[in-house]
């Protein structure tokens, strides 16, 4: 792997975001959206959650600093 590379991958690390998944906290809530809530993914996870993860998906996500 050449420096160029390296450092490529290093900045790319460095600048990703992190996200977090809110659920709506109520009994409308499904389980899979309550089993997420909380979580936190990065950009490039390839689990990184899709919204709406169903139709009147009321979750969201929001930048974890």
């Amino acid at each position: 792997m050449s420096m160029k590379s390296i450092i490529e991958e290093i900045w790319n690390r460095a600048t990703l975001k992190y996200w977090k998944f809110v659920a709506e906290d109520d009994q409308r809530c499904c389980p899979v959206c309550k089993e997420l809530d909380g979580s936190v993914f990065r950009e490039d996870d390839p689990d990184f959650p899709k919204l709406p993860l169903h139709p009147n998906c009321r979750c969201v996500l929001v930048e974890e600093k």
